[in-house]
């Protein structure tokens, strides 16, 4: 399989799972962008330290402060189904701009 179909086969596990084309409408803020950008990040920009407070439960790092959700962010080893997950993310956000520009 080449890679523009792992990538489309990723959107439509993705549109199984439903996160589609109505839930992502409601991502107004960059959403799905943002959750690209992480996943399209190498580990070892991912896992950079922003914060390291006692405080704090977690440490945060560049990823988890660039996640967009308050929850589910658990990235895999940087390789290449990251960068097809990054890739269909990216999809949907242009899908999602062009129903915005159709409507």
């Amino acid at each position: 399989m080449n890679t523009l179909e792992l990538i489309k086969e990723e959107r439509e596990r993705q549109i199984k799972k439903g996160f589609d084309s109505q839930h992502d409408d409601q991502e107004v803020y960059g959403e799905l962008a943002m959750g690209a950008i992480v996943r399209a990040m190498p580990d070892n920009y991912r896992d950079v330290p922003i914060v390291s407070n006692a405080f704090l439960r977690d440490n945060l790092t560049l990823g988890k402060v660039f996640w967009p959700y308050r929850e589910g962010y658990k990235p895999s080893p940087y390789r290449k189904e990251e960068l097809i997950k990054a890739a269909a993310l990216i999809v949907a956000e242009i899908e999602r701009l062009d129903r915005l520009d159709n409507s």
